[in-house]
């Protein structure tokens, strides 16, 4: 969907993520094939609980190494303004889990961590983000 590489800052659950290298944004939802009871295959395809998946990539791993799977909390992205009349802008996304943290340490280049969230969406139709403005 979205790859942020321009990134302010990067907190979850009050945890500031130091160093943000990206940002990438997933959306997607569940096909279901649907039909009647009466018919042999599937007439209509439904579509179930709008998810988004988010990727945060960080150049210091040490909030990273203590974060522990399954936490969940906001997850909110601020980006710098587009151009110099603009406003900055926060993508916060309610209710976000922890589902996977990648560390990666060479010797050749800073660690790196990358953390993965989910997150659905409340009422299976809006979608499970905010963007804002910031004045």
């Amino acid at each position: 969907m979205t790859r942020y590489l321009a990134i302010q800052s990067v907190t979850f659950d009050e945890v500031q993520l130091a160093l943000p290298r990206s940002v990438r944004l997933v959306r997607s939802a569940l096909p279901a094939p649907a039909g009647s009871d009466t018919a042999l295959l599937a007439t209509s395809l439904e579509l179930s609980g709008q998810s988004l998946g988010a990727e945060v990539v960080v150049r210091d791993t040490a909030a990273a190494e203590l974060l522990q799977l399954g936490r969940q909390g906001l997850l909110n992205i601020v980006l710098p303004p587009d151009d110099a009349d603009s406003p900055a802008r926060s993508l916060s996304i309610d209710d976000a889990v922890l589902v996977g943290v990648e560390l990666a340490y060479s010797q050749a280049a800073p660690a790196e961590a990358t953390l993965r969230f989910c997150a659905l969406s409340p009422d299976g139709l809006s979608e499970p983000f905010i963007p804002e403005e910031i004045a």
